[in-house]
């Protein structure tokens, strides 16, 4: 008669006993339940920083490709007029050839300067746009190492800070709960 009890009473045990939960995930649920909001709030703030950093890039550029458009628009015009200003030295030549000598040289220096500021201006403005890219590049990496630093100061900080027993025992008994639930 003591068997089949003993039997009965290992089932009801089997029965009722939690089932086990791996302490790796419990320890998860405890940082989402402590820390989801916190980390959600982070995210959020690097999710507008880089909107923001993408929306300034993209103003950047229209800004850049429009003095771009506008300087290659006056540079054209310029070039256009000196065309103008050849042709007409050009057809004056037959009479004035010596004169006329003298004057394409001219202009062909001033097309030669202003092809050059044309190339060093077009360089000048590169040389901005990555220095631009490579401070936001910059400027993303230390507020990314930012954040970083702070929530490993906070998981630190909490790592080092003792819970007291009893409150731990209630707090996983709330979280059990919770799960049950």
């Amino acid at each position: 008669m003591d068997a089949p009890n003993k039997t009965a009473n290992k089932d009801k045990t089997d029965t009722t006993s939690q089932p086990q939960i791996d302490p790796a995930t419990q320890l998860q649920e405890i940082q989402k339940l402590l820390f989801g909001q916190q980390i959600a709030q982070l995210e959020s703030a690097m999710h507008d920083m880089h909107k923001t950093l993408q929306q300034q890039l993209q103003s950047l550029d229209k800004s850049l490709s429009a003095r771009l458009e506008k300087q290659t628009t006056h540079f054209n015009h310029q070039l256009n007029e000196l065309a103008q200003h050849v042709d007409a030295l050009h057809e004056q030549q037959q009479n004035r050839t010596a004169l006329t000598e003298d004057e394409v040289s001219a202009l062909q220096q001033s097309l030669s300067q202003l092809e050059a500021q044309t190339a060093a201006a077009h360089n000048e403005l590169e040389q901005q746009m990555c220095s631009e890219q490579e401070k936001l590049h910059s400027l993303m990496t230390r507020q990314h190492e930012s954040v970083m630093e702070g929530v490993q100061g906070n998981t630190d900080t909490l790592q080092q800070n003792k819970v007291d027993r009893q409150l731990l025992a209630d707090l996983f008994t709330q979280v059990a709960q919770s799960i049950r639930a």
